[in-house]
């Protein structure tokens, strides 16, 4: 059971609101319940002072593009860059190519700067250098 403020853990017995397996949360001082959201929807914060709301998830963009390199030398990197109206700079990129471009040959992305992009790229490991087999990479961005 709780107690309302007075001091020393004394005063009037309260109970939280909501339903039960409600979220609760502090409503100025007082406990109050948040409605059950819908199938899908997550937590989000309006910020300081504002309760809790559910919203509906961020939808998940999968874009991609191909990228075909000739004969690389070791350290050498191809790129390619995917627009992306959602990218923006401190987000999350994650990439992968549809196929294997063979050993010696690692990827990464990005998202520069500007926004609104992911950058891949493919760089060559091997110290004799070698020919990538063409892949094409796709890209989806977190936020």
């Amino acid at each position: 059971m709780l107690k309302s403020a007075g001091g020393g853990g004394g005063g009037s017995p309260v109970t939280p609101g909501g339903s039960t397996g409600a979220i609760q949360y502090n409503n100025a001082g007082a406990f109050d319940g948040l409605a059950d959201g819908t199938a899908g929807q997550v937590l989000t914060s309006g910020g300081a002072g504002s309760p809790p709301a559910w919203a509906a998830a961020p939808v998940l963009q999968t874009t991609g593009a191909a990228l075909s390199a000739g004969p690389m030398t070791q350290g050498q990197t191809a790129t390619v860059s995917i627009a992306d109206a959602a990218a923006q700079p401190g987000m999350v990129a994650v990439c992968n190519p549809n196929n294997d471009p063979g050993d010696g040959f690692v990827w990464d992305c990005y998202i520069p700067s500007s926004g609104y992009s992911v950058i891949c790229r493919l760089t060559c490991t091997l110290a004799a250098g070698g020919t990538p087999a063409s892949i094409y990479f796709y890209a989806r961005v977190l936020p």
